[in-house]
């Protein structure tokens, strides 16, 4: 691990760390609060230490700050759109879940990460090396990037293709349960069902609304591809795109059409 890899280690989730917060750069922050709201708990008036002059506030919102402060310095310092680009979609609502999740298996097996693939993820977020110089992907043979881009983004089998899997099925298993009678990759939803790419009823609810069907098309990203490389949402603007694609053709139709997202987190 490296000085970048560490200080992002150090931040807290929401900003893209693993909480290892380090004493050196929050103590005075932690002795300003304390100070401060053990005189006000005391009601007394005490001689100002030189920390409370530059630190104000509690200590979450000291901490937080300080956070900020060393984020933005590591966004300013980036190599790379790429690594900006990382750094910059950590800060993501949920994209931190994971760090802070605990594990339980009474809630199934995928809520507990084998060592394994605990430790690739913390690399993976830490944006340092996953994978070996010279390696090739086992499905399309194409070399193998040290940060594991390709394994998100493959054709063949990556973790777009498997997630896009398990959410789709996921969302059918609650339509089961509500009754809703979902169907699975229907086809002829547009009439055009030999077009290539023209398949967006990856879970579709024959009766939704106002007697109308919906036709559900689960879609996975990842923000560093090409076209995502220097979105600040990619998930929202291939969304749109999705819809851009689609919504003329479901005009006078019997199904309404939604796009639902789900972007690779880093």
């Amino acid at each position: 691990m490296d000085d970048r890899a560490w200080a992002q280690a150090a931040l807290t989730p929401s900003l893209g760390g693993l909480g290892l917060r380090r004493v050196v750069d929050h103590a005075d922050g932690a002795f300003a609060a304390s100070w401060a709201e053990s005189q006000a708990t005391a009601r007394e008036s005490w001689l100002r230490p030189p920390q409370a002059e530059t630190q104000t506030g509690s200590q979450t919102q000291i901490s937080r700050s300080i956070d900020s402060t060393i984020h933005a310095r590591l966004v300013a310092e980036s190599s790379s759109q790429r690594e900006r680009q990382r750094l910059g979609r950590l800060t993501a609502e949920h994209a931190g879940a994971w760090v802070t999740a605990v594990p339980s298996r009474v809630e199934g097996s995928d809520c507990v990460m084998s060592p394994a693939v605990f430790r690739t993820a913390v690399r993976y977020r830490l944006g340092v090396p996953v994978a070996r110089a010279g390696v090739n992907c086992s499905f399309c043979m194409q070399p193998f990037d040290l940060r594991g881009d390709h394994a998100a983004c493959c054709k063949k089998n990556a973790d777009i293709i498997v997630r896009h899997n398990r959410i789709r099925n996921l969302i059918s298993r609650m339509a089961e349960e509500g009754l809703l009678s979902p169907v699975l990759e229907k086809r002829g939803i547009l009439g055009d069902s030999k077009r290539p790419g023209r398949r967006p009823g990856d879970v579709t609810l024959p009766c939704w609304r106002d007697s109308k069907g919906l036709a559900v098309d689960v879609c996975v990203t990842s923000p560093f591809s090409v076209k995502n490389l220097y979105s600040a949402a990619p998930a929202d603007d291939y969304g749109l795109r999705k819809h851009r694609k689609y919504d003329e053709g479901f005009v006078h139709t019997a199904f309404s059409f939604c796009a639902l997202l789900k972007r690779l987190g880093a």
